[in-house]
């Protein structure tokens, strides 16, 4: 047996190469015993990118309360319009501290560049009397996340929108969706009276990660709820005993965790199964479940409906994604907009015949108010008459046509989920 001088792995000794890393025999093979004992030194640096890189935040405490109390100070005297480049600040101190997967992260953005947007932002939600609030969080994110990149050993960055190339990274979730995602964190949190907080928490930082995207590299979050339980309780636990002191330690404490458990590397499910397998499971939670469900729940409702389509996709997304069958993980690449316009076909006939309907009661109230009196009277109960026969035939074909278009959505339905149905390989 050989043993590569290069890369230190073991291989035959027919071989006059290494097959991990290519060096050829005479630069870097040396003849060694039978199976030499593994004396192969710790590693005192990973690289990045590797399987065994680690991702972690090394921001201290005191550094992250001076961040914040700067911030505070100066936003305050310049009576918020120093707030760009403050949170430009904050940004870079975050991205300075935050490792992943071996690669350090770097901040690039500005606060000129940022004080345009949010002149613009501020002015638009003045004019909407505070409707256009709701997308300051999703357009904050997008923007933090455009200038937001991976450094290499040398400190470069990687993926740069430098040149006026386009940014390798970006943030593509939408608001309902994160409108959804946040209030189940709330409702989780209310129902199961702070219990079910860490795996509220927890799904609402695995929708985060993964819709975050880092100098090319989509990123995912591996953290549990039960995980995170733990260190809940103590930090709860420690909190009351410190009569609240240790709450300073619990963003930064939060803020390790979640580093801690993010990587762009895709890890391996729990279940190790064969490909082609009998293995199928689902390996969703009760408590995401009941998220997902409170999230579709809110953004179909706070819309009258007209977000369903949206929900839809979004539950069914979970659904599919924590679903195996025979080994192969499947994975669902539906959009909202997309089923929009089917769901927009089962609402037509409902809407004409609404309207239908509000016309003939219409028509009913001219009757009624007629201020004629004797034949004509007479006449406009016989119109009444018949107009409410016609409300009664209306108020049938409305049911079954209503009836007929909810079977054929359900069945539209199935055949678009299964068609955006794939298993990853």
């Amino acid at each position: 047996m050989k043993i590569c001088n290069n890369c230190n792995k073991g291989f035959s000794d027919d071989l006059n190469f290494c097959p991990e890393c290519g060096a050829a025999l005479s630069a870097s093979i040396q003849e060694s015993v039978v199976n030499p004992p593994d004396i192969t030194p710790p590693r005192t640096d990973v690289s990045p990118g590797g399987a065994d890189a680690k991702s972690y935040f090394d921001g201290g405490l005191l550094g992250l309360i001076g961040v914040r109390i700067l911030t505070a100070i100066v936003v305050g005297i310049t009576f918020g319009i120093a707030y760009p480049w403050m949170e430009v600040y904050r940004q870079k101190w975050i991205a300075k501290h935050t490792v992943v997967d071996g690669y350090r992260l770097t901040f690039d953005g500005t606060g000129g560049q940022l004080f345009g947007k949010y002149i613009l932002w501020c002015f638009l939600t003045v004019i909407t009397f505070g409707i256009y609030a709701f997308w300051l969080v999703i357009n904050a994110k997008k923007w933090i996340a455009k200038h937001t990149f991976m450094t290499d050993a040398s400190g470069a960055k990687i993926g740069s929108s430098e040149n006026g190339a386009e940014s390798t990274s970006y943030f593509d979730g939408g608001l309902l969706e994160l409108i959804g995602v946040s209030a189940s964190v709330l409702i989780m949190s209310v129902i199961t009276f702070g219990i079910g907080y860490p795996w509220a928490r927890t799904f609402y930082q695995k929708w985060l990660t993964r819709h975050t995207v880092v100098s090319g590299k989509r990123l995912n979050f591996y953290g549990t709820g039960g995980q995170l339980f733990g260190k809940y309780i103590l930090w709860c636990f420690l909190t009351v005993i410190t009569l609240g002191i240790y709450g300073l330690w619990l963003g930064i404490k939060m803020t390790k965790w979640i580093a801690e458990y993010t990587s762009a590397i895709d890890k391996p499910a729990e279940k190790t199964l064969t490909v082609g397998g009998s293995g199928s499971y689902f390996d969703g939670g009760l408590f995401d479940w009941m998220s997902v469900i409170a999230a579709a729940f809110v953004m179909t409702g706070i819309t009258w409906g007209i977000a369903f389509p949206w929900a839809y996709t979004f539950a069914h997304k979970w659904k599919i994604e924590h679903t195996a069958v025979d080994g192969r993980r499947l994975r669902f690449d539906g959009k909202g907009k997309e089923l929009f316009g089917k769901y927009v076909r089962l609402l037509i006939p409902a809407l004409v015949y609404y309207l239908l309907y509000v016309f003939l009661i219409a028509l009913v109230g001219i009757s009624l108010n007629s201020p004629f009196g004797g034949e004509s009277g007479m006449r406009a109960i016989s119109l009444i008459d018949i107009i409410g026969g016609g409300m009664s035939i209306l108020r049938f074909l409305s049911l079954c046509t209503m009836m007929v278009s909810l079977l054929w959505f359900v069945i539209t339905l199935k055949k678009w989920t299964a068609k955006h149905t794939h298993g990853l390989e």
